[in-house]
């Protein structure tokens, strides 16, 4: 089960699904929304020699943009003009923020646009078989930074029930991890886009906040 955010992820899960020498179904809960977004795009090396699909993708990658794997769409982001990383010392970083799908392009907006230097999204572009590796990899470059997992869908509904255990499994229970998206509901939609962009903005204060 994957939910990926860029045209080069897409392209490598369907060369995964076409050269594996098992028989294995492939869900994709892609949204509709990335297929005209303008910033879900990928350079054409992402595509060229040495590219794989990424079951995980951190953004700004701690090890430096040298290190960057081309799977990261806004690896061209993650320093200034000047060539200064754009976020805090990895020791500075505060909370790393977990999401999926479109969600990710929501809080990178809105990290940007108020200036926050010492939050970092990882995206989880394959959920099932769960990626405990790369999870425990990734937030054991962040000694201090509290974890949450982002969603738009309400709790009952999205990934959190699926995620929320392994997440603990794979933190060995030493990380509370947070939920930040809407309550439960009864219902996928409110049916009413000022309805809906009023529960973004509570979304995404909630993933910033201090």
């Amino acid at each position: 089960v994957v939910n990926i955010t860029t045209p080069a992820q897409y392209f490598h899960v369907l060369r995964r699904q076409a050269h594996r020498p098992f028989k294995k179904p492939l869900i994709l809960m892609t949204p509709k929304y990335l297929l005209h977004h303008a910033k879900a795009t990928s350079a054409l090396e992402d595509f060229g020699e040495n590219t794989f699909f990424a079951r995980v993708i951190v953004d700004y990658n701690p090890l430096g943009p040298q290190e960057a794997g081309l799977a990261d769409n806004t690896r061209h982001l993650a320093t200034t003009k000047s060539g200064n990383p754009v976020t805090v010392p990895l020791q500075d970083i505060r909370r790393i923020i977990l999401c999926s799908g479109q969600m990710y392009y929501s809080l990178s907006n809105a990290r940007r646009a108020r200036k926050i230097k010492d939050v970092v999204l990882v995206r989880l572009e394959q959920i099932s078989p769960f990626p405990y590796d790369r999870v425990i990899e990734t937030i054991s470059f962040y000694p201090n930074a509290d974890v949450v997992w982002c969603q738009e869908e309400p709790k009952n509904m999205g990934a959190w029930f699926y995620v929320q255990p392994r997440l603990a499994t794979a933190l060995q229970h030493r990380i509370e991890v947070g939920y930040v998206g809407r309550p439960a509901s009864a219902v996928t939609a409110t049916g009413s886009f000022h309805i809906h962009k009023a529960e973004m903005r509570v979304i995404l204060d909630a993933a910033f906040s201090n």
